[in-house]
């Protein structure tokens, strides 16, 4: 073991577990030390540039030298990023216990951990699922000079490449975003043109999208303990009638926010972009409630009764109804920030929590409005306001914010028991009993009214954004990253639930491959995401930068590629579900790997066309075990694109589909543009359009893509401009043939035919004309026997085109 753990620099236990369950960190040379700690059963749960984390057992752990435990108790591990040149920001309650290059790992309760964040380090949770091994440990293909990969790349011209990025950002649909319907048409387009490119196995590549992959849970809301129902940012509202045991999910088109029933059939859910609509069969199906122009976030829904309820929005905006949400009225509250959350006490009386601190009372149904915001010093979002009796009530928000009352609002007054995280999540179970959540996986509980308040475990890092108790006992708390908790015994255990959806979500990515002629089996793979994303991603999402500029580069080296051989598989992928958090290629990737599929090099294309300054130049992004395809890439770009400056970057900052490799030990860089001066101005804007882009500049970052993919994959064979029309016939030569004839030959024209052990049987230089005759016998005057021969002409100029001829006898 020594060998492969040169350096223990510290263990530590992580939140949740048992205090014998510990993390080690471990220093190597080479990064393939890592991976055969998998061999020995060691779990490795993250691989980093000069490091690795391994959880182990404490007994375990003893095997290994100079093993310390160095922290224990409630605490989460995180790696934090931060910009070159600058030092992680601290933050209170945090601790660095070490600093491997530019990554930091860090402990400390999450709420606290999560400031860094604001302060601009990136984190990630060190979580439990072990990494898989690289994929088989072989050197890559030398990249040269070489005439058939220089006339394959001439052929995508920046014409052929802006067709196909102008085709997916504005002709075939208005947007496609994965979840949209609309997002059929891109599939299909793509799918067409590598089946009319003549690839092999074109698929649709399909896999199941459920709540657990990557979904923002923003609201739960229960009609009873048995009926309920979950609201997500990417459109889906779950439904369940058995207490929770399962859900079904149903397309409710629009990044949701809130959801709230009148009954188990009437309810009503709002979000981005002015989005509302209205259900009559509990979910099933989904009407647009016609909020006009308004096209900013909404973000409470709050009903009295059947008949009455508002629902509250940014710029003092609220649309109101006393008919069942048949009809509604925009209103605003004069002089009001932003709206976030609504609260009938009585059928007159109405709060609304606002932006800046605001807090607002309506006595006549929500038609006027009075400011009660004495006392409430956070200059901050209010997110919730509730009311146990006319003059008892409670508000939280944002940086801390959680205040009582208890005159009817005249006056506010700070709870016990902070300081508390961001809140934006309030439930009251009755009078006395509450709850409030927020960042870091923060839930509290009141016992008082909402006087004094104490932390709760859960034992999870994400913001928990809704809270809703059927009971004193029962409830259930939902937020980020798919988060989803139940607690029986008022909160004082929380325990992860799984939703699957028992009729799964199906999205699609697009595959197809030009098969390898000697070793099929060895997989290089050229991909980028064909979904896309805006302010209104559900209407209007053109993405031609991200990411048709792309996809289309895999289209167009697709077409031209297909013209060749090769001695490797070249495949095509455009993923889905990129934009929500590389869904599709992580579910392809692990796929890949369950299957032992041998992908020796991934090539990525995520924003190629937008040029900030008069310079061709692309950034590429790797880990260390990646080295080597950038080097070949940077060897390929010297040779065919001498022009191109590459920009190497080794961090994680900026994901795309390419880390979804990574994650499973494949060899896999990004090409993104080189944002020197600015980063792309219209990026996830419904102003995505292709008059931002450089189609020049794009198509040589393709050509370079395409050249390193053709020179790993060991070229062999295809058409070379002036050597496209040779014809040998007849072929195959049958007993009674006497030779075979090979035309249209080049002038001065050299002639060579080799078996298939590679041995040179026959060669003829300097032909005269355009055609010659070979009569089946070799140099040394001897008939040769039936097989396939390879045939090699050459013209005056060097290029050459290669051919198989066959003799049966």
């Amino acid at each position: 073991m020594k060998a492969l753990l040169p350096i223990i620099v510290l263990m530590f236990a992580v939140a949740g577990s048992s205090a014998s369950d510990v993390l080690i960190m471990v220093e190597y040379e080479n990064p393939a030390d890592a991976y055969k700690l998998l061999d020995g059963g060691w779990r490795v749960v993250e691989v980093q540039p000069r490091f690795c984390l391994i959880r182990c057992m404490e007994e375990e752990a003893k095997e290994l030298p100079d093993a310390v435990v160095v922290a224990d108790g409630p605490e989460r591990v995180y790696l934090a990023w931060y910009p070159k040149g600058t030092s992680l920001p601290e933050a209170e309650g945090v601790r660095s216990v070490a600093a491997p290059g530019q990554v930091n790992i860090v402990i400390g309760d999450a709420a606290d951990v999560f400031a860094l964040a604001a302060a601009g380090a990136e984190l990630k949770y060190v979580g439990y699922k072990t990494v898989r091994p690289p994929g088989p440990d072989s050197p890559l293909r030398p990249v040269r000079e070489d005439r058939f990969v220089r006339a394959m790349i001439e052929k995508i011209t920046p014409e052929r490449y802006q067709d196909i990025v102008e085709t997916l950002s504005v002709g075939v649909t208005p947007t496609r975003y994965s979840h949209s319907p609309l997002i059929v048409p891109s599939t299909n387009y793509i799918q067409t043109r590598f089946w009319d490119a003549g690839l092999e196995n074109v698929e649709r590549w399909d896999y199941t999208y459920d709540l657990n992959d990557n979904d923002y849970v923003e609201d739960v809301f229960w009609l009873d303990d048995r009926i309920g129902w979950m609201a997500s940012y990417w459109g889906y509202v779950w439904s369940t009638e058995d207490y929770g045991a399962t859900w079904a999910a149903n397309l409710c088109a629009g990044n949701l926010f809130q959801v709230e029933f009148t009954s188990a059939d009437v309810g009503y859910a709002a979000g981005k972009g002015g989005a509302a609509f209205r259900t009559e069969d509990g979910g099933a199906n989904w009407s647009e409630i016609d909020t006009g122009d308004y096209n900013v976030s909404l973000w409470g829904i709050e009903f009295y009764d059947s008949l009455n309820g508002l629902i509250v929005g940014e710029e003092a905006t609220y649309f109101i109804t006393g008919d069942g949400g048949l009809t509604w009225e925009s209103r605003t509250i004069p002089g009001a920030p932003g709206l976030n959350g609504a609260f009938y006490y009585d059928e007159d009386t109405v709060w609304v929590a606002a932006y800046e601190g605001k807090l607002y009372k309506s006595s006549d149904g929500g038609t006027t409005w009075e400011e009660h915001s004495n006392g409430i010093t956070h200059n901050d979002r209010l997110r919730k306001v509730w009311f146990h009796d006319p003059d008892n009530g409670v508000v939280c928000g944002h940086n801390g914010a959680l205040y009582y009352t208890e005159d009817g609002g005249a006056n506010w007054q700070p709870a016990a028991g902070g300081p508390f995280p961001y809140l934006v999540g309030m439930y009251f179970a009755n009078g006395d009993t509450g709850w409030v959540t927020g960042t870091g996986g923060s839930i509290y509980r009141t016992d008082d009214g909402g006087l004094t308040w104490a932390p709760q475990i859960t034992y999870v890092g994400e913001t928990i954004l809704s809270v809703y108790f059927t009971d004193e006992n029962s409830g259930w708390a939902v937020g980020d990253r798919s988060t989803v908790l139940k607690t029986d015994d008022g909160g004082n255990t929380w325990t992860p639930v799984a939703i699957t959806n028992a009729d799964p979500i199906v999205w699609e990515n697009v595959v197809a491959e030009k098969r390898g002629t000697v070793d099929p089996d060895e997989i290089y793979i050229i991909c980028g995401h064909y979904d896309s994303i805006s302010e209104d991603p559900w209407n209007l999402a053109p993405g031609a930068e991200d990411n048709a500029s792309g996809t289309g580069g895999v289209v167009a080296a697709a077409e031209v590629m297909a013209e060749y051989d090769f001695a490797s598989t070249v495949r095509f992928i455009a993923f889905s579900g990129e934009e929500e958090g590389l869904i599709g290629s992580r579910a392809y990737a692990e796929a890949m790997a369950d299957r032992g599929e041998d992908i020796r090099a991934v090539l990525n294309m995520d924003m190629v066309s937008y040029m900030d300054e008069p310079v061709y130049d692309v950034q590429i992004m790797y880990n260390e075990p990646s080295e080597g395809l950038l080097e070949a890439f940077t060897e390929a770009a010297a040779i065919y694109s001498p022009t191109m400056e590459i920009y190497p970057v080794t961090d994680r900052l900026g994901g795309s589909d390419h880390m979804s490799f990574w994650d499973n030990g494949y060899r896999a860089v990004l090409a993104v543009e080189h944002d020197n001066v600015e980063f792309y101005p219209w990026y996830h804007t419904i102003d995505d359009l292709p008059e931002h882009l450089h189609f020049d500049y794009g198509a040589e970052v393709v050509r370079c893509v395409a050249a390193t993919a053709a020179c790993l994959a060991g070229i062999t064979d295809g058409p070379v401009p002036g050597l496209t029309d040779i014809i040998a016939y007849p072929n195959p030569a049958r007993p009674g043939d006497v030779g075979i004839t090979f035309t249209n030959l080049p002038d001065n024209a050299s002639l060579a035919l080799y078996n298939v052990a590679g041995e040179r049987v026959f060669e003829r230089s300097g032909i005269i004309g355009n055609e010659t005759f070979w009569t089946l016998i070799n140099d040394k005057g001897n008939p040769v026997a039936s097989g396939v021969y390879i045939y090699r002409v050459v013209d005056g100029d060097g290029n050459h085109a290669i051919g198989k001829v066959a003799v049966i006898k």
